[in-house]
């Protein structure tokens, strides 16, 4: 990995004239993606299977097709559906149907480290990773911005990644430097830390931050941290993730319960239900824009 960083300066939506960006998902990063390059003068597709996501990104003023139709008719593909169902609809939605010169563009690595999702020749293939989860992309964006005590175990897990050889500057945004984990608690003094996760994380976020939280104890937060990175570097959390996936997340729902009974969420709720604390909704994030009105973030 190189140390090129890129500001605004360097990129432009001209490329993007006359292109269709296909969005796959309508999740938690979907959402947000679809609507920032709508807003942005892009011309977007959404690609969903017909469910309430399809539904709401129709309602949010979308063009919304079946995910095969919605790849051919793409020049970019932005694949965001969770990574277990990356290579089913790679293999049935994405490979038959991507036109040559197009790119297909996923979000993080997993199903690229995994051979879910491959290189098709004439086509081609990127990662783009925010180091943020949906709603606060969409926050930045509408205010004209971008997303780009623990400081032992923030410095021993960065000192892990680099040892592994990951770039620095890549290891300081996964563990702090982005600011999602600081988002993520200033969001936890609102709706709850697990409730953070359970609204806004993937699944294969929220499978193994359920499968690792709690295990880490100052001494060994060295030794976990290697040990997580050995059993993704295995394929073990990603057979993990499957039998998940398999169990249509049975395990991942009992969790969640279980984290949802913890003092500190039972706690939290005390305090909110108390002190009524004022809450910011998302209702107004995903609408479109009024014609040559500025983008504003809704309260």
């Amino acid at each position: 990995m190189n140390d090129l960083i890129y500001q605004d300066e360097h990129a432009s939506l001209q490329p993007l004239e006359g292109l269709t960006v296909t969005v796959i998902g309508y999740g938690i990063q979907g959402r947000a993606f679809a609507a920032n390059l709508r807003d942005s003068g892009v011309a977007v597709r959404v690609g969903n299977i017909d469910d309430r996501y399809f539904e709401l990104a129709r309602a949010e003023g979308h063009r919304v097709t079946d995910i095969a139709e919605a790849v051919a008719h793409a020049d970019i593909v932005l694949l965001l559906i969770p990574d277990e169902a990356h290579g089913a609809v790679f293999d049935v939605d994405i490979a038959p149907n991507l036109r040559e010169g197009a790119l297909l563009c996923v979000a993080h690595g997993h199903s690229l480290v995994q051979g879910d999702v491959r290189p098709l020749a004439g086509r081609d293939l990127a990662m783009l990773a925010p180091r943020m989860y949906g709603d606060p992309i969409r926050r930045y964006y509408l205010a004209g911005q971008g997303a780009p005590a623990l400081v032992d175990l923030v410095e021993t897990g960065f000192q892990v990644l680099v040892e592994r050889g990951f770039n620095p500057k890549a290891a300081l945004l996964e563990v702090y430097g982005s600011g999602e984990m600081g988002k993520m608690m200033l969001d936890g003094a609102d709706i709850g830390l697990d409730e953070v996760v359970a609204l806004q994380g993937s699944p294969t976020c929220q499978v193994g931050y359920h499968r690792w939280r709690g295990r880490t104890l100052p001494a060994a937060v060295r030794e976990l941290a290697a040990r997580v990175l050995d059993q993704i570097d295995s394929g073990d959390f990603a057979a993990y993730l499957k039998e998940h996936a398999a169990n249509d997340y049975a395990a991942l729902d009992e969790a969640r319960r279980a984290a949802l009974k913890r003092p500190l969420n039972v706690a939290h709720a005390q305090v909110r239900a108390a002190f009524r604390f004022p809450t910011e909704a998302a209702g107004g994030l995903y609408q479109a824009a009024p014609a040559g009105a500025e983008p504003e973030l809704a309260r």
